[in-house]
């Protein structure tokens, strides 16, 4: 009889463990389903930076060839930023 009572504790062992197992799974699964989603935001603002930073250095190349023009943009630049706080 004491061996059965250890096969009931070990089952009972066994099946908690079973349902952490289970629980760790489904963790892992969600956990990488949002490292996915962070690896594409990143790579989308990678690429956001870098389509700017081009047009920055755009405008920066068409500000020593135009004067004239270039005032507007950073004053409209300005406007906005001081709109947004």
């Amino acid at each position: 009889m004491g061996s059965g009572c250890e096969d009931e504790a070990n089952k009972a062992a066994l099946n908690t463990c079973r349902a952490s197992l289970e629980s760790l799974q489904k963790t892992s699964t969600a956990e990488v389903a949002s490292a996915s989603a962070l690896k594409q935001e990143l790579a989308q603002s990678q690429s956001k930076v870098e389509e700017l930073t081009k047009e920055v250095d755009q405008l920066k190349t068409s500000k020593s060839g135009k004067a004239e023009a270039s005032p507007a943009k950073p004053a409209m630049a300005s406007k906005k930023g001081k709109t947004k706080t």
